[in-house]
C-alpha cells in the first residue's frame, strides 16, 4: 500500500469547530488519531481498476466507504470537475468529512487554483509559505496565521490509494534538468559568423527558426552579471512584476518574495514572471542588453505611445514555461537567455498542435495543457510525422521564432530571459494580415503612423490591400457569392435552378409566417432590428436578400440586455486589455447567422482557387492573385483550346463552357481591385476521384498504445459491409489509361505565335501566353529554367513548413541538390507541356464491373474410390454426416482421405471496379521537363507502387530526338518533312523505297525507327543510379509535399539515414 504524506495543515478544523473530531490532529493532547480500520473478517475482493492498479472492493474498501455515492467517479473527474469549483473555506470544511475527502481535498493544486480565484483583484501582497494551503489560510485569515504553521502532523491512511493524486505528486516533484535532447532540428550559429543579409536570406525570409550564440556578447547582463538573481534582487527586490497563473495575470508579489517562492515551490505549473512593463518599472534594465544586429528594423516604433506591447522580462523556476501559443499580431520574436536552459517545441503555421482546438485558434485563447503535462501525457502518443521541431536553448543564446509559428517552452532550470516581438519589412504582410483580420482599427492606426514617418511603405500597403481585399467575404456570405455566381451564369447564358429559402431563426423573421401569426411577428420585430419592409412583403423576399449584399452586424444599443444573452463562455472571453496584453478585446457585436444560398450550390472549402459546383451541372473555378493567378488562368484556357485539336485528349477533360473575369461583370460591386478570372466547365456526373477508392492515411500510426480492439461481431459486420462496397482499382487499366493520356499531353505541339497566326480565332492567346511562347522561341528550355528558379527559392522553406521530411534529412538537402538547379534538366529530350499536378484528386473515374478469373480448390472423388462407384458425392449430406461421426469418435479414416483429390479450377467472378475516364485541372501546367511529371504520378496516383511505375515506364515511349539537334529551336526541327525522312533514313540505313514515299511520313517514321524506339524503362536500365538521382532531386524540389505522402504509404522511409538511402528506397525499381 502507498502511504501518502499530506503536508496540509488540518488544525483549522479544530479552530472552527468546538467538537473534537477523531479524524483530525488534536493540539491539546498532541496525539495521533487514526481512522479505525474495519474488521478484518469482512469480505474482500481484489480487482484491477482502469489504471491497472490492484484495489480492494467490498465492505473494507476505504475509498468506497468514505466517498459514498461519489465513489463511482474517478479521482480525475472528482478533482478537475467537482472539487475544483470549491472555495478555500469549502476545501477546509469538507476535508473533515472522511479520509477520502481529507486526502483528495488536500491536493496542493486545488488549493492554489482556489486561492488565486479568490484573491483576483486584491492588492495585498502574497508571500509563499511552505505550500498553497498554508499560504492561502495565512493570507485569508491573517489573525490566525500562527495556527497554520509547523509543527503539525498530517493524517495517514495506508489503505487509501489514488493514482491521480500520486501522478500529480510525481509531476510536482519531477526534475526536468535533463528532460529533453537537442536533435539538431534548429541550427546553433555563432552570431559573429553570420551577416544580416545571410540571416535574412537563409532564415528570416524562408521563415526558419535559428539560434545565435553570443548575440548578447559584451552587454552588462552577460559580462557583468547584472541580470543574475542576486543582482536583480538588489536592484528591484521590492518591485511588483507581473506574475501570472492561468487566468490571473496580476498576482501581487514582490520580486524578492517571488525568488523565495522559486526556491521552495513544488508546483506542477509554477508561477511565471512575464512583465511587458519592466522597462518602465526599472528603466536601468533596458541599458543592460542590446537588440541583436539581425533585427535592426522595428516598424511598430512609429506608433509611439499607441504601439502594442513588444518586450518582456521572463523569469521562472524549473517546470515553468509557456503552453502552445502564437505570438500576437503576426510578429516575429527573439529571445535571449541569460541563465538556465529552455526546451523549445515548435510547429510551422500550417500545423495545429494536438490539444489546441480550431475555435481557440480563431479566438486566440489557446486551451492547451501546461507544457510539462503536454510533454508527459500527449507527446509520447504523437505520430512520428506530427512531432514538433525541437531544440535546447543554452545560457547566452538567442533564438529567433518566425511570425505565425506555434511554440511551447519548458524551463529545464531556473531561467532568466528577455524577449522582444517586432515587425519589419520581411514579416510586414503577416502583421498586416493579422491586424486587418482581427480589428480593422488596429490596421488603420498602424498604417497611419507608419506612412507618416515612412511614406516608402505606401506601395507595400497597396499590394497587401490588393491581395487581402480578395477575401473580405467569407464563403458563408451567400448573398455576396450568389450574386457573383448568378452573374457568371447569366452572362454565359447557362441555365440554372433556384430554390425557395425559408429563414427561421432568432435573428431573422420568417416572411412566410407574417400573415399567419401577428403576435409572432411582433415578438420577432421586438427582438431583432430587422427592416419592417422585409416583414411585410413576401413576394419580394428574394429581391430584398439579393440587394443587401453586405449584412451589417446588429449593434447592441442596450449593453445590459446584450450581456444577458451572452453565455458564460463568451463573458469569460471578454477580458481587459491590460490583463491580456497579447490578445485583442472581443467585440460586443452580435453577428447574424449565415443565410442559405438560393442556388443549389456546393461552396468551396478554401480560398486559394475557390471552386463552386452549381446544380451538379457546372463547375466554376476562380483564380486569386496568388499561386499563379492570371498566368494559371491563361495557361488553362490556352490548353483547353489546344486540346480541341485532339479528340481523344479533348474527351478526357471536362468541356470548357465559358470564361472571363468578374470585374468586367460587376465593376465596383466586386469591392476589390483584383478582377477575379474564372472558367466554367461541365460537371462530370457519377464520377469520383482515385483518392476515394485509394485513400491515403491521414497520418502515420501511433507508436503506442495500440487502438482498442472492437467487438468481434461488430468487426465482422463492418468487414461484410466493406466487402460489399469495396471497389477495386485494376492496375492494368490505371496504367494503360495514364500511359495513353500522359503521352498525348506530352505530345501537344508547342507553337510559336507566328506559326498559328491564322488560327488565332481557335486559340485563347493572351499576353501571358505570348510571353511564354516568346521565351520558348528564345530558348526552348527558358520557361522551365524560370520555373526551376522559382522552385529553388521555395523548396527549403516548403520542407520546414511541411515538416514532413525528418530534420536529419533536411540538413542534407543543400549537399544532395546541385547549386544550379538547371543541372536537373534532361537535355536528351525536348521540353513539352506537362500537367505538373497529376495527383489522385485529379484523376476521375466511374464505377463499372469486370469479370476476373479466380482459382479455387475443390474436392473430387477418384474414379477408383468406393464412393465414386456407389455414386456418392464428396460434399453430399451422407458424406458430411460420416465425417462428423468420425470426428466425434476421434477416428480418422485414411481410406476416405485417399478417395478424394484436390483439384484447382478456374471460376469467373464479377467485381466492382473503378474505371479511369477523365483528368481535370490544367492550372499548374507548364512547358518543362517530363521528369517532373513522374513525381506526383508515382507517389500520389500509383501510391508508391513500384510494379505500377515499372509497367508505366515500360509502356511510355520516349521521343526519338536527334542528338545533333538537342539544343536547337524546336521550330527548326519541324520545318521540313523531307529533311526529317532523309535524316531518319540515313541514320537507320533503310532502303531507298522509303525515301521516295513522302505521302506516308508516319508509316516511314514508324518503320524506320523500330530499332530506335526506347521506353522509359529502357532508359532506367541503361543507368539506374542516374535515373534514381534525377528522380529524387525532382522529388525534393517538387511544389507538393511528396515525401509526406510517400511516408504515409511506407512509414519505414522515415528511418532512412541519408537522402541516398531514401532515394534508393523510393526510386530503385530493383529493390
Amino acid at each position: 500500500m502507498v502511504v501518502l504524506k499530506n503536508t496540509s495543515n488540518n488544525n483549522n478544523n479544530n479552530n472552527n469547530n468546538n467538537n473534537n473530531n477523531n479524524n483530525n490532529y488534536n493540539n491539546s493532547n498532541n496525539k495521533k488519531q487514526f481512522y479505525k480500520r474495519p474488521d478484518k473478517k469482512n469480505k474482500k475482493q481484489e480487482v484491477i481498476n482502469s489504471k491497472g492498479v490492484k484495489v480492494i472492493i467490498g465492505e473494507t474498501d476505504l475509498r468506497t466507504k468514505s466517498l459514498g455515492t461519489l465513489s463511482v467517479l474517478e479521482d480525475q473527474i472528482l478533482l478537475n470537475v467537482i472539487f475544483n469549483e470549491f472555495t478555500c473555506s469549502e476545501l477546509l470544511k469538507y476535508q473533515c468529512v472522511s479520509p477520502a475527502f481529507y486526502i483528495l481535498l488536500g491536493d496542493d493544486r486545488l488549493w492554489k487554483d482556489a486561492f488565486f480565484r479568490e484573491i483576483k483583484g486584491r492588492k495585498e501582497l502574497v508571500k509563499y509559505l511552505e505550500n498553497w494551503k498554508v499560504t492561502a489560510l495565512s493570507y485569508l485569515y491573517p489573525n490566525s496565521s500562527n495556527q497554520f504553521k509547523k509543527p503539525y502532523i498530517p493524517l495517514h491512511f495506508p489503505d487509501f490509494y489514488s493514482h491521480e493524486i500520486y501522478t500529480r505528486w510525481l509531476r510536482r516533484h519531477m526534475k526536468v534538468k535533463d528532460y529533453g535532447i537537442d536533435f539538431g532540428h534548429v541550427k546553433h550559429i555563432e552570431a559573429e559568423e553570420l551577416t544580416v543579409e545571410e540571416f535574412q536570406r537563409d532564415y528570416e525570409i524562408p521563415s526558419i527558426p535559428v539560434i545565435f550564440k553570443n548575440a548578447q556578447k559584451g552587454t552588462s547582463m552577460m559580462e557583468k552579471n547584472e541580470w543574475s538573481e542576486e543582482r536583480l534582487i538588489e536592484r528591484c527586490g521590492d518591485v511588483v512584476f507581473k506574475i501570472s497563473h492561468q487566468g490571473n495575470k496580476r498576482i501581487p508579489m514582490t520580486f524578492k518574495d517571488y525568488c523565495d517562492y522559486m526556491k521552495n515551490q513544488t508546483d506542477e505549473e509554477p508561477l511565471y514572471v512575464f512583465d511587458q512593463a519592466f522597462g518602465e518599472k526599472v528603466p536601468s534594465l533596458l541599458e543592460d542588453y542590446n537588440v541583436p544586429k539581425f533585427f535592426p528594423e522595428d516598424l511598430f516604433k512609429y506608433n509611439g505611445e499607441q504601439r502594442p506591447h513588444f518586450r518582456w522580462i521572463v523569469i521562472g523556476p524549473e517546470r515553468s514555461g509557456a503552453s502552445w501559443h502564437i505570438d500576437p499580431a503576426g510578429t516575429s520574436a527573439w529571445n535571449s537567455l541569460i541563465t538556465g536552459r529552455k526546451r523549445w517545441l515548435m510547429y510551422p503555421p500550417n500545423f495545429t498542435p494536438y490539444t489546441v482546438e480550431s475555435d481557440d485558434v480563431v479566438d486566440k485563447i489557446y486551451g492547451s495543457p501546461p507544457s510539462l503535462l503536454w510533454l508527459l501525457e500527449v507527446y509520447p502518443y504523437i505520430p512520428p510525422d506530427y512531432r514538433p521541431i525541437e531544440c535546447i536553448q543554452e545560457p547566452g543564446e538567442t533564438i529567433f521564432v518566425p511570425g505565425g509559428w506555434w511554440h511551447m517552452v519548458l524551463n529545464m532550470e531556473q531561467s532568466i530571459a528577455v524577449t522582444q516581438n517586432f515587425c519589419n519589412s520581411q514579416n510586414f504582410d503577416e502583421v498586416c494580415t493579422d491586424l486587418a483580420n482581427d480589428e480593422k482599427k488596429d490596421y488603420d492606426d498602424f498604417k497611419k503612423h507608419l506612412l507618416t514617418s515612412r511614406p516608402d511603405f505606401q506601395d507595400r500597403f497597396n499590394q497587401f490591400e490588393f491581395k487581402n481585399d480578395q477575401f473580405n467575404h467569407s464563403f458563408d456570405d451567400t448573398d455576396y457569392w450568389d450574386t457573383i455566381i448568378k452573374s457568371i451564369l447569366n452572362n454565359s447564358n447557362l441555365k440554372y435552378n433556384e430554390k425557395e429559402i425559408i429563414i427561421n431563426n432568432n435573428n431573422n423573421n420568417n416572411n412566410n409566417n407574417n400573415n399567419n401569426n401577428n403576435n409572432n411577428n411582433n415578438n420577432n420585430n421586438n427582438n431583432n432590428n430587422n427592416n419592417n419592409n422585409n416583414n411585410n412583403n413576401n413576394n419580394n423576399n428574394n429581391n430584398n436578400n439579393n440587394n443587401n449584399n453586405n449584412i451589417e452586424p446588429i449593434n447592441t444599443t442596450n449593453n445590459e440586455e446584450a450581456n444577458k444573452e451572452l453565455t458564460k463562455e463568451e463573458n469569460r472571453k471578454k477580458y481587459d486589455e491590460d490583463e491580456e496584453s497579447d490578445l485583442k478585446p472581443k467585440s460586443n457585436k452580435i453577428k447574424l447567422p449565415p443565410k442559405e444560398s438560393t442556388l443549389y450550390l456546393d461552396m468551396p472549402s478554401s480560398g486559394q482557387s475557390p471552386v463552386f459546383i452549381v446544380d451538379e451541372k457546372y463547375v466554376i473555378k476562380l483564380y486569386c492573385s496568388e499561386l499563379g493567378g492570371e498566368k494559371s488562368w491563361s495557361t488553362e484556357l490556352f490548353l483547353y483550346s489546344k486540346i480541341k485539336e485532339n479528340s481523344e485528349l479533348n474527351s478526357t477533360f471536362p468541356k470548357l463552357l465559358a470564361y472571363g473575369n468578374i470585374k468586367d461583370l460587376l465593376g465596383d460591386k466586386l469591392q476589390c481591385e483584383w478582377k477575379w478570372p474564372y472558367i466554367v466547365t461541365e460537371y462530370l456526373k457519377d464520377t469520383f476521384n482515385l483518392q476515394d477508392v485509394q485513400p491515403v492515411p491521414d497520418s502515420l500510426p501511433y507508436p503506442y498504445p495500440p487502438p482498442p480492439e472492437e467487438d468481434e461481431e461488430e468487426e465482422e459486420e463492418e468487414e461484410e459491409e466493406e466487402e460489399e462496397e469495396d471497389i477495386k482499382v485494376l492496375d492494368n487499366k490505371l496504367v494503360d489509361f495514364l500511359v495513353e493520356k500522359v503521352s498525348l499531353i506530352h505530345s501537344i505541339e508547342i507553337n510559336s505565335i507566328e506559326k498559328k497566326e491564322e488560327d488565332q480565332q481557335l486559340l485563347v492567346v493572351d499576353d501571358n501566353i505570348k510571353s511564354l511562347l516568346n521565351q520558348y522561341k528564345q530558348d526552348k528550355w527558358l520557361p522551365w529554367k524560370t520555373q526551376l528558379s522559382s522552385l529553388d527559392s521555395k523548396y527549403i522553406s516548403n520542407h520546414w513548413n511541411w515538416n514532413g521530411l525528418p530534420a536529419h534529412l533536411r540538413s542534407q538537402l543543400s549537399s544532395y541538390l546541385p547549386t544550379d538547379k538547371t543541372e536537373l534538366i534532361d537535355y536528351s529530350m525536348d521540353p513539352c507541356f506537362i500537367h505538373a499536378d497529376l495527383t489522385d484528386e485529379n484523376v476521375l473515374g466511374i464505377e463499372s464491373t469486370s469479370e476476373i478469373i479466380i482459382l479455387e480448390k475443390i474436392k473430387k472423388l477418384k474414379k477408383s474410390s468406393k464412393s465414386a462407384k456407389k455414386g456418392i458425392k464428396p460434399n453430399s449430406l451422407s458424406t458430411r454426416l460420416k465425417q462428423l461421426k468420425q470426428k466425434v469418435n476421434g477416428k480418422n479414416n485414411k481410406e476416405d482421405e485417399n478417395e478424394v483429390d484436390d483439384e484447382v479450377v478456374e471460376r469467373k467472378k464479377t467485381i466492382k471496379i473503378w474505371d479511369p475516364k477523365y483528368l481535370i485541372d490544367w492550372g499548374d501546367s507548364k512547358i518543362g521537363d517530363r521528369w517532373y511529371e513522374l513525381i506526383s504520378l508515382y507517389i500520389s496516383v500509383f501510391a508508391l507502387d513500384k510494379l505500377r511505375l515499372k509497367s508505366f515506364l515500360s509502356k511510355y515511349i520516349l521521343p526519338n530526338n536527334n542528338n545533333n539537334n538537342n539544343n536547337n529551336n524546336n521550330n527548326n526541327n519541324n520545318n521540313n518533312n523531307n529533311n526529317n525522312n532523309n535524316n531518319n533514313n540515313n541514320n537507320n540505313n533503310n532502303n531507298n523505297d522509303n525515301n521516295n514515299n513522302n505521302n506516308n511520313n508516319n508509316n516511314n517514321n514508324n518503320n524506320n525507327n523500330n530499332n530506335s524506339k526506347k521506353s522509359w524503362l529502357d532508359y532506367y536500365n541503361e543507368n539506374p543510379q542516374a535515373f534514381i538521382k534525377r528522380a529524387m532531386q525532382y522529388t525534393l524540389i517538387h511544389h507538393c509535399d511528396a515525401f509526406t505522402t510517400a511516408a504515409r504509404h511506407n512509414p519505414l522511409l522515415r528511418n532512412s539515414q541519408t537522402i541516398d538511402e531514401l532515394a534508393n528506397s523510393i526510386w530503385n525499381l530493383d529493390i
